[in-house]
């Protein structure tokens, strides 16, 4: 008998790959909530193991039973590596297999069980997870939540070209976790054919290529002689025929997913949940793919200009960056698609998972396949072919197809069943401002539309307003269903109707004028107004917000330098007609220090103006293999990246090699020892008090290693960023530093005569970047005080004392000196 033979378990055992096969998400979550399956043991439960001749008869031995503890995948895997070749060269038939201070016996096909249960483990608590968001929303009307119960449990997601994964992996969607590359994928192919439908009968103008794009340029750029893969060849073909307007994708890099978006003839826009910059090697794949095409950048352009999009945290959107930049693209597309916003992250999970849910269900209804929905697309082919391409890349492009005159796409039945689901983003209450963006887009499936129109002038009219006058913004939001079945052409020309008086404002029926209030009015602290913000503005206030008569100047830098706010008019030098005047109320802040306006010529030359929004610029996420000049810059690195998160970390354990050189350096967190308690032995333990403690046993830690070599540099070896506890620091604070000795030494020369304020505003000049608390300030200052009186009280104490002890010294000790 095979190995093979001999190691597959009965088609009828509970656990063996044909029960698993047959289950349904009902089933598996049944499974999952009645507690029927197998106990997985911790990791390093098996502590010795061997294999014997003797063939298992027991069932115990042969079967794997309901809630039986079994090694993990992690433990059992030397063992299945080794079980072939001992089965043919030593006669083994089964394995004994010690677990704490107990002995089993487990047959070789049940071995193979207790790794199924391994494998599947994850996938069934997943399964059981989605059904009961879906139930639970609801996310889906009941017939179609009854239908995706009877779904196979491993059934691949259905109407989909780039992925074939199994639906229980839209598990990924739930609670921050990581969004998989295939869902990405699968939303993409679903935004692509969205707006298909919209233009249903013209070639489709976006190009919305998976994850794999990226990846497998830069594996074809590394290679020695780079050449393109057929994927390749009909992507430019594709771009070439002239029917491509808008291009995006979404790349992977160090365990961080960020978007690039190309809008007509808009520059590269990029969008990162973290407020990153792109990636190096972002423009010269891209010049490489799309040489000789519209899309390659030019030869000039270093960098890719940030577009707007929320910032992800540790409490809000922690684990959302695939989410948010498929939407940066998405929401780009003229489909009405809202920005991603961290404080809604929930509910945009619930709605990806919602419309990628239904389009599996509804595909999954057709009788005909992919190749019966589509036709290809025009390809305007110059003769290029495909060279060697190394193992690993290719991927499945939906870009190339468009719908077919038949209309027995699953698009146009998902169109029209969208409309009837739940609804996730529920109209706000009486009073209450919406949270999403006031922006007017009309298109199919939209969410919601707006009734009125904006009344924003243009900012070239900003300058002739008069500065008395009241700005009224009127918002009404219309949540019904709507209309569909404009276009882009008809929405320009309505647009264009209501832009045509000679003003340039645009005119808004006003509400009903409202009785003026008997009292006056409560004043209202007043924000400023960002013209580049899509936040809706508070209509709660009683009356309409008044512009102040104080000038405040915004200039802005490069794109990764905050932009700078001053007062008091233009700096010596500057150009008067450079800065954006905007006015604002009268603030209580402190006085900001004056800063010359940056150079302009020194911006790239493919960023013909500044970005019109400051971008908050933080390190990216530590990966294993980082290397750094100096254990310091390693430090910096991941203490900057974790302080970005809401955690402070500290200094812990280090090593020295033989020649006293620092060979290794540990940072953890600084909750990572455990609470300890010191009691009074004489007080009775009822009465003892309950202290409270910031360790918790955290066991998050990175380890830098020096290098073997004549460099001597310093990588990462070790990251373990899962801490046991929230992030103490919350969002806009900042991580408690120990002051540097230039900033103890600012303190003990202006202790005497200066307030802490004073300090404090002459070190925050001093050192921007190491802000320090009051409390710290007051500590230097009262010790540096300390110390001065300490010395006085050493001479003597007072005047008279210190001449007499002076005097004592020039007589009795060589070298001193006194003049009065």
């Amino acid at each position: 008998m095979s190995f093979a033979a001999y190691t597959t378990p009965h088609p009828q055992s509970r656990f063996s790959p044909n029960f698993f096969a047959g289950l349904t998400i009902a089933s598996a979550c049944e499974l999952v909530q009645s507690n029927e399956l197998p106990r997985i043991l911790p990791a390093k439960t098996v502590t010795k193991w061997v294999f014997d001749r003797t063939e298992p008869t027991l069932i115990s031995e042969i079967m794997l039973a309901v809630e039986e503890d079994i090694p993990c995948g992690e433990d059992m895997l030397p063992i299945t590596q080794a079980a072939e070749q001992a089965f043919y060269k030593e006669g083994a038939r089964s394995a004994c297999v010690q677990i704490g201070q107990k002995i089993v016996r487990y047959h070789l096909s049940k071995i193979r069980l207790i790794m199924g249960v391994n494998n599947h483990m994850y996938n069934l608590h997943a399964a059981n997870s989605l059904l009961e968001r879906v139930v639970s929303v609801p996310l889906l009307l009941p017939d179609l939540i009854e239908e995706f119960k009877r779904n196979k449990f491993s059934e691949p997601l259905a109407g989909f070209h780039v992925t074939q994964a199994p639906v229980y992996t839209l598990g990924c969607l739930l609670h921050e976790r990581w969004a998989l590359e295939d869902v990405l994928n699968a939303r993409a192919e679903l935004i692509y054919f969205r707006r298909a439908a919209l233009f249903f009968g013209e070639e489709p103008s976006l190009v919305f290529l998976p994850t794999s794009f990226i990846n497998d340029c830069r594996t074809l750029l590394s290679s020695p002689y780079p050449s393109y893969t057929p994927e390749l060849v009909q992507l430019r073909a594709r771009v070439r025929s002239g029917n491509v307007d808008m291009l995006g994708f979404v790349a992977w890099t160090n365990n961080h997913y960020a978007s690039i978006c190309h809008i007509y003839i808009a520059e590269l826009e990029h969008g990162d949940s973290l407020h990153l910059p792109a990636t190096p090697d972002i423009l010269p794949i891209l010049r490489w793919v799309f040489a000789g095409l519209q899309y390659a950048p030019s030869p000039n352009q270093t960098y890719i200009r940030p577009g707007v999009i929320d910032r992800q945290s540790a409490l809000a959107g922690g684990g959302s960056c695939g989410i948010a930049s498929t939407n940066f693209i998405e929401s780009r597309v003229g489909l009405g698609i809202p920005r991603w916003r961290a404080a809604q992250s929930a509910e945009f999970r619930d709605v990806f998972l919602q419309e990628v849910l239904l389009y599996h269900l509804l595909a999954r209804r057709k009788d005909t396949a992919y190749a019966d929905w589509i036709t290809p697309c025009t390809l305007t082919d110059n003769g290029e072919v495909a060279g060697f391409s190394p193992m690993g890349v290719g991927y499945r492009d939906f870009n190339l197809d468009m719908l077919s005159e038949n209309a027995t796409h699953p698009i146009f039945e998902w169109v029209t069943a969208i409309m009837d689901q739940p609804q996730i983003f529920h109209a706000p209450e009486s009073g209450q401002p919406s949270t999403m963006s006031p922006t007017v887009q009309l298109s199919l499936g939209a969410p919601f539309t707006l009734q009125n129109e904006v009344c924003i002038p243009p900012l070239d009219e900003l300058s002739t307003l008069n500065l008395d006058a009241a700005l009224d913004f009127d918002f009404s939001f219309d949540f019904t269903a709507q209309n569909h079945g404009l276009n882009t052409q008809t929405l320009s020309e309505s647009l264009a109707t209501t832009t045509s008086s000679a003003s340039g404002v645009i005119n808004i029926p006003d509400t009903p004028p409202h009785t003026p209030p008997k009292t006056p009015p409560r004043r209202i602290k007043q924000e400023v107004l960002d013209l580049c913000s899509p936040d809706v503005i508070d209509l709660s206030m009683a009356t309409p917000p008044r512009l102040a008569t104080k000038q405040e100047i915004l200039e802005f830098g490069s794109p990764f330098r905050p932009s700078v706010k001053r007062k008091y008019g233009p700096a010596a030098g500057a150009d008067p007609a450079a800065p954006i005047d905007l006015v604002s109320p009268p603030r209580t802040k402190p006085k900001l220090e004056l800063h010359a306006p940056p150079d302009r010529g020194a911006l790239p030359p493919s960023n013909p103006r500044p970005p019109q929004r400051e971008v908050q610029t933080a390190l990216g996420p530590i990966q294993v293999g980082n290397q750094y000049d100096t254990v310091d810059d390693g430090i910096t690195a991941v203490f900057d990246w974790q302080a970005a998160l809401g955690y402070k970390w500290i200094l812990a354990q280090s090593h020295k090699n033989e020649n006293g050189v620092l060979r290794k350096r540990v940072v953890r967190c600084n909750r990572y020892r455990d609470p300890t308690q010191t009691h009074d032995m004489d007080i009775d333990p009822a009465d003892h008090r309950q202290g409270r403690s910031g360790r918790t046993g955290c066991k998050a830690h990175v380890n830098l290693c020096l290098m073997s070599g004549p460099l001597q540099r310093y990588y990462i070896s070790v990251v373990d960023t899962a801490h046991n506890h929230d992030p103490p620091i919350p969002p806009g604070g900042q991580v408690p530093r120990p002051p540097t000795g230039q900033q103890r030494a600012v303190v003990a020369r202006f202790a005497d005569n200066f307030s802490r304020k004073q300090i404090q505003q002459i070190l925050d000049s001093e050192s921007p970047d190491n802000n320090l608390e009051p409390r710290q300030i007051s500590n230097m200052r009262n010790r540096a005080r300390k110390e001065a009186h300490e010395e006085i009280e050493a001479l003597g104490g007072d005047l008279a004392a210190i001449l007499a002890s002076l005097e004592e010294r020039n007589r009795t000790e060589p070298g001193w000196a006194w003049v009065w």
